[in-house]
């Protein structure tokens, strides 16, 4: 409800939303903003107890990522950082103890945007090549290419424009597999760029 309150007025949240009881509803944005700034702190706390407790990894990885969903539309994904940070690590934390290798490859992606947006290029890296494995042992496609993407991106970030440009090629080369064009053609743009530095 307190992320679903920041959608468009006709958006499928929305329409959800106003099937909930009028109780578990909040009748603005700035009223759910409130809400969630005062009960932060709570919220927060139930999450890593949730994942402590380990008893209760599904019902986590839920509070986990409404609370992640509801903080980034009411703060932005910069203010809510720090906060997206330890909730990701919470993701793994779960992921790596159910041995579920498509959220670790997730989390460890989100982990590694966020090291990236605050100019940890180097943390970036090494979690992107983590999330790579990750989505490699759950032989998923999307994170796959995200993180081969992720990797040549650090990578021209630091200015090692061959590296970059080696791993730009493995992204495009499992994007042309799959007849992914909008994909393809975004890679060569970018390989273009790489090659000209």
């Amino acid at each position: 409800s307190c992320r679903a309150v920041t959608e468009p007025a006709d958006s499928p949240a929305r329409k959800r939303l106003a099937e909930v009881p009028r109780a578990l509803r909040f009748g603005s944005a700035d009223e759910a903003a409130r809400w969630l700034r005062l009960r932060r702190p709570a919220l927060l706390a139930a999450a890593r107890l949730a994942v402590r407790d380990g008893q209760l990894d599904t019902l986590a990885r839920r509070l986990v990522s409404a609370l992640a969903r509801a903080l980034t539309a009411h703060q932005g994904a910069e203010a809510a950082a720090p906060d997206l940070y330890d909730l990701h690590q919470l993701v793994l934390d779960v992921a790596g103890r159910r041995r579920m290798p498509v959220e670790k490859a997730a989390a460890l992606l989100n982990l590694g945007d966020l090291d990236a947006r605050a100019e940890r290029t180097e943390g970036a890296l090494v979690r992107y090549r983590e999330a790579l494995v990750a989505a490699r042992e759950a032989a998923d496609p999307y994170a796959t290419g995200r993180a081969l993407e992720s990797i040549a991106a650090s990578y021209q970030e630091l200015g090692d424009w061959q590296r970059a440009a080696d791993w730009y090629g493995r992204a495009l080369e499992l994007r042309l597999t799959r007849g992914e064009l909008a994909d393809e053609a975004r890679l060569y743009g970018r390989l273009g760029a790489v090659h000209t530095y």
